[in-house]
């Protein structure tokens, strides 16, 4: 009956440890893909400067233009044009305050 135990308990154990592991993956992944989101808009910015000689007056601009992506319900990206040679201030944020 104590070799039952042990083994319950080293299984259980088991679960939590991959449960955890999976968590932090998950975490780690969401990260990654947040500053791949960032440096993808920072490029288009950045390319659109360079190209025309004035950054992107909106979001929309650097989507069909830039070719930038993203998945629209999982990311909030804020686009504000601070003047015509500043560059905009950029945030991103994840819908349903996960982050």
């Amino acid at each position: 009956m104590k070799k039952f135990w042990i083994s319950l308990a080293a299984g259980a154990l088991l679960v939590v440890f991959f449960a955890w592991y999976a968590d932090q993956f998950t975490v780690r992944n969401s990260e990654r893909e947040m500053q791949t989101l960032q440096e993808a808009v920072d490029k288009a910015v950045t390319s659109c400067y360079a190209e025309t000689g004035a950054y992107p007056e909106s979001l929309k601009e650097l989507r069909e233009n830039y070719d930038l992506l993203y998945d629209e319900n999982k990311y909030f990206v804020d686009y504000q044009v601070r003047g015509a040679n500043l560059r905009p201030e950029i945030t991103i944020l994840v819908k349903g305050g996960k982050s």
